[in-house]
């Protein structure tokens, strides 16, 4: 993610364990690793994008409000200029819409526009927002 930082290699073994999961859709096992992962390292390097990976593996399973939970961690925790923060508002404007919390999404989507107005999340933060009026 663009973030040059120095790792435990069981830090880094456990987070690529967690990521490969994500990446076979076992959401389920992809939660439980990356809630273990940051419950060991949750100020390590790769924290950041275990927030944005746990919030994505939560949303597959239908747990939005924990989705949402985690996204909003992501947000709060990583830097503005973080690869990922563009998708992590988007992703958490579509968990907010899908709770029925339409004034929420409105309102993330809103903020997304203004801070990343050049990102793709932010084209598809357009035609979001556009929706849900």
């Amino acid at each position: 993610d663009g973030k040059d930082f120095v790792a435990d290699p069981e830090e880094k073994r456990m987070y690529d364990e967690a990521l490969a999961l994500m990446r076979g859709g076992e959401f389920n096992t992809t939660a439980i690793a990356f809630a273990a992962f940051l419950r060991r390292w949750p100020e390590g390097g790769y924290a950041d994008s275990a927030r944005f990976w746990l919030g994505n593996a939560l949303y597959g399973q239908r747990e939005l409000k924990a989705a949402a939970a985690a996204f909003r961690a992501f947000i709060a925790t990583a830097p503005a200029t973080h690869a990922r923060q563009p998708e992590a508002m988007l992703a958490l404007a579509n968990t907010l819409a899908e709770s029925k919390d339409n004034k929420g999404a409105r309102a993330v989507l809103a903020e997304l526009l203004k801070k990343h107005p050049q990102s793709e999340a932010a084209q598809a933060g357009k035609e979001r927002l556009a929706a849900l009026k």
